[in-house]
């Protein structure tokens, strides 16, 4: 976990869940036109407070049925309780998917006030 500034005063905070990419994050190789860690620590500090949690992948897939595209969830409960921990409970979330749909989050107490898409 990253942080920046004071962020248990109670507002909204500005959050990244960065799902870790050994090869983009570590060794520098782009695998995508943009960093997204770079570029969400950038929004970040220009706003002068913020939380990038860094997460192993957190991806599990579930079979819909035979003949159509499995269906892929995202489990960000160690970084709800992290936030949680933090004192945090209304985000501003950075992410790189223009239609997000966390689940659960309410069960954390965090709800998401704005998303915003960075690229």
């Amino acid at each position: 976990m990253l942080s920046m500034g004071d962020v248990s005063d109670g507002g909204p905070v500005t959050v990244r869940m960065h799902v870790l990419d050994s090869a983009e994050d570590v060794l520098g190789i782009r695998t995508a036109p943009f960093n997204l860690a770079e570029r969400a620590m950038q929004i970040i500090a220009a706003k002068g407070r913020g939380v990038m949690l860094l997460l192993r992948d957190t991806r599990k897939t579930i079979d819909r049925s035979a003949g159509t595209a499995p269906y892929v969830l995202r489990d960000y409960g160690l970084g709800a309780q992290i936030l949680t921990s933090l004192g945090i409970h209304e985000i501003d979330l950075l992410t790189k998917n223009r239609i997000v749909r966390p689940v659960a989050l309410n069960g954390y107490d965090l709800s998401i006030r704005s998303c915003t898409q960075i690229s």
